[in-house]
This record gives structure tokens, sequence and C-alpha cells, in this order.
């Protein structure tokens, strides 16, 4: 009762609506945008934790073991968010189209980050979102509307933490492929050291990149995976 989850014809994206606050919860989390319009959320990530709210939003740029706890929702005023889902080769694409291959992505970067929303981003996801009431529309403006969305990402302060999973040859991109590789294979047993070599590490080198972008040691995220 008072909570739902709508999955909309538009493709990736999804609403919530709790009219209550929740116990914590684990989780998959995609590499997505989750934005809220009404109450507030706290997401736990390893040791770390972020809250976020109306002003503010949330972005993880690969597959995340999180746990997430909506901190302030009732009756009269329910949570309201969203999630939209990152097309890593609509961004991969932006990024040639725009030149934005040059500027140099930092490796040293967690997987997610909390950041304001600007007036244009939230333009966006308002048209994305009226979109809804012309289902006809959809085919033809929503890839226009969230190639506009992804392009304010990259454009904006989140802007690195997403070339840097994009960019063949970078370290945060061979972690992501890790990650893919880890979530296909999810109940096999895994050699670090294949995994290290398979992304072109050193198995220290490769432990240290895994838990700087994902909060965990790869075991660690295994383990809650398979949870």
């Amino acid at each position: 009762a008072g909570r739902n989850k709508l999955e909309t014809p538009i493709s990736g994206l999804n609403l919530h609506q709790w009219a209550t606050t929740t116990e914590p919860t684990s989780y998959m989390l995609p590499p997505s945008i989750c934005l809220i319009g009404q109450g507030r959320k706290r997401l736990y990530l390893g040791e770390e934790s972020y809250v976020y709210d109306a002003n503010r939003f949330l972005i993880t740029s690969v597959d995340l073991p999180v746990v997430t706890q909506i901190i302030e929702a009732s009756g009269d005023r329910p949570y309201l968010g969203l999630t939209l889902e990152l097309d890593l080769r609509v961004i991969a694409q932006l990024m040639l189209d725009q030149d934005l291959t040059s500027a140099r992505p930092t490796n040293k970067r967690l997987g997610i980050a909390v950041s304001d929303v600007s007036a244009p981003l939230l333009d966006a996801f308002n048209r994305l979102i009226d979109l809804l009431e012309k289902p006809e529309d959809i085919p033809v403006l929503a890839p226009l509307i969230k190639q506009e969305i992804f392009y304010r990402l990259l454009t904006g302060e989140q802007g690195p933490l997403l070339r840097q999973i994009t960019t063949v040859g970078n370290h945060g991109y061979q972690i992501s492929r890790s990650i893919d590789w880890l979530k296909e294979n999810f109940s096999k047993p895994v050699k670090m050291e294949e995994l290290a070599s398979k992304a072109g590490l050193s198995l220290s080198a490769f432990h240290n990149h895994f838990r700087t972008m994902t909060a965990m040691s790869p075991l660690q995220y295994q383990k809650r995976m398979r949870l």
C-alpha cells in the first residue's frame, strides 16, 4: 500500500511513488540518473552514504550493489522520484560528436556522485515526462530529449565521471568491462588474476582501481551482487 514503481513506455525511464519512509533495501543499481520531485532518499555504498532530494540528483556510471532508504515521505507529501538508465553507447557517440574525448578524464573517481540539479537538466526531464501524455511522440522525441539529458550531464560537473567509463584505454572503462563480466558470470568462481589480466592491469592496480570506482574490493562486490 502507498508504494509503487511504474515502468514507462519510454525505455529506461521508471517513476517511483512512496507514501511512507522505507527500511534500507539492497539491489543492483545500473548506470543511471536518479531525480527526486518530492521527498528525500539516502543511499549507502560500501562505507559511504549519500543523501539527495529535489535539489540534488544522484548519478551512477557503473552497476553498483547499493542499499537505499527513503527518509522523507508521507501520505500528504509522498516521495516522488524517477530513474533514467544511462545509454553508454549514446554517451560515447556524443563525446565523439562534440569532441569531448580530448578532455582528460580522471581515473580517480568513484562511480557515483550527487550533484545540484541545473535548470536546463530539469527542463529536459520535464519535457521527457510530458511525453508520457503524448505516447505517439515518444518514438521520435524521447531519444532526442534523452540525448539532450546526456549532453547536459557530459558538459556538467559530472562529465568526467561519464568520460572515464566511455573512454577506451581508461582504467574506469576497463573496470566497467570487468563489472559487466562479473554480472554475466556472477555464479561462477572467479580468479581475480584472470579478471585483472583481462583488464590489462596488475592484480594490485586492478584492486586499487576497482575499489576507487566501487568503494569495495572485487570479492566484496561479487558477494554483494550474489546477495
